[in-house]
């Protein structure tokens, strides 16, 4: 799943990187989902093929797309599955979408303090994650 999620990224990567630059959040999010449902419509293939029921042979993707610009700010978080987003602050790992069980025993990713920030169109498909960018060149 990770090869084929990443070479669909690859032969995607002028189009997501002119998206993630302008902001186009819409472009982005039907995008990814576009690219996702490729993705796991090959793993739900390849369990016909081994005779195995689509359940039984599925994955949990989680991935990050950062924009090589250093004026570019936006990070995209996508996928499907459990799983989460895990940043690197202080020398420990934060989880920014800890597991939280809802009554009756099933969980759910859910955000601390409740609902996930939404950005002004209500998408929540990126995130700031208030990582610092390299200083420019410039600075002094």
């Amino acid at each position: 799943a990770c090869r084929w999620i990443g070479g669909a990224v690859a032969r995607s990567h002028l189009r997501l990187s002119e998206d993630i630059r302008a902001g186009r959040r819409g472009d982005l999010k039907s995008g990814l989902h576009r690219l996702t449902d490729r993705t796991y419509g090959k793993l739900r293939a390849r369990a016909a093929e081994l005779g195995v029921e689509p359940d039984a042979y599925t994955a949990s993707l989680r991935c990050l797309l950062l924009s090589a610009d250093p004026d570019c700010r936006t990070r995209v978080f996508f996928g499907v599955g459990s799983g989460g987003l895990f940043r690197l602050r202080d020398g420990l790992w934060q989880d920014l979408e800890p597991f939280i069980p809802e009554s009756g025993g099933a969980g759910r990713a859910a955000w601390p303090g409740g609902e996930q920030e939404a950005g002004p169109d209500g998408d929540r498909l990126t995130m700031d994650l208030q990582i610092t960018g390299p200083a420019s060149p410039d600075a002094e």
